[in-house]
């Protein structure tokens, strides 16, 4: 089913998905505030993967149909997680947490069921966001230069898009930081970056 022939509708979005899949999906909710005859975004889950909620958004621009999802994403999350603890480990040893992050951001429109992982990793329409703790103690120029080597590592797999690091300063502190939700309470030193368009990576930002 090409894109133009996709109704704006919420039975329009779950058949496209399912044939494109090869899947089952059913409606969660909306997201967005958007929702007309030219602009709609919903949450679905799937039948393959229960346990997530997949976006998916499609809207009206330059007399076409557009549509974005993130379903590759989540089928590929253990992969890919795998693939940057794996990235992060060869840098910084065993010391280190990964959390990938999904956003509500579309993938390739050209990936499908058949699309490999290896295929997902190497196309930089995948828009990967990773944050990682690092939980040895760093001065200021250490912390410069594991940012530098993280950056460097994303310089070269164009499937990364957005980093975020955390630096712990003990290992008391390391270890409540397993959970997102605490990063930010223990005021950890944190650097992020992103590419652009070109995939120029940005100047760094420090917290």
């Amino acid at each position: 089913m090409s894109e133009t022939n996709i109704r704006i509708s919420t039975d329009g979005m779950i058949n496209y998905m399912e044939n494109k899949y090869n899947d089952e999906f059913e409606y969660v909710d909306s997201f967005g505030g958007a929702d007309d005859n030219t602009n709609k975004n919903i949450i679905i889950k799937s039948k393959k993967y229960p346990d997530n909620e997949i976006s998916v958004s499609i809207f009206d621009g330059e007399g076409k149909t557009h549509i974005t999802e993130n379903y590759t994403q989540f089928r590929f999350k253990d992969e890919t997680e795998k693939y940057l603890t794996s990235m992060m480990n060869t840098l910084f040893g065993n010391d280190v947490i990964v959390t990938y992050n999904i956003s509500s951001g579309g993938t390739a429109n050209s990936f499908t069921e058949k699309t490999s992982f290896e295929e997902f990793i190497s196309d930089s329409a995948s828009g990967i966001f990773f944050r990682v703790v690092v939980g040895t103690s760093f001065s200021t120029q250490d912390m410069q230069t594991v940012a530098n080597a993280v950056r460097k590592a994303a310089e070269e797999s164009p499937a990364i898009m957005c980093a975020e690091i955390y630096f712990a300063s003990s290992e008391d502190l390391f270890r409540p930081c397993s959970e997102l939700a605490n990063y930010e309470k223990n005021q950890l030193h944190r650097v992020y970056f992103e590419k652009d368009t070109v995939n120029s990576i940005s100047d760094f930002e420090w917290r």
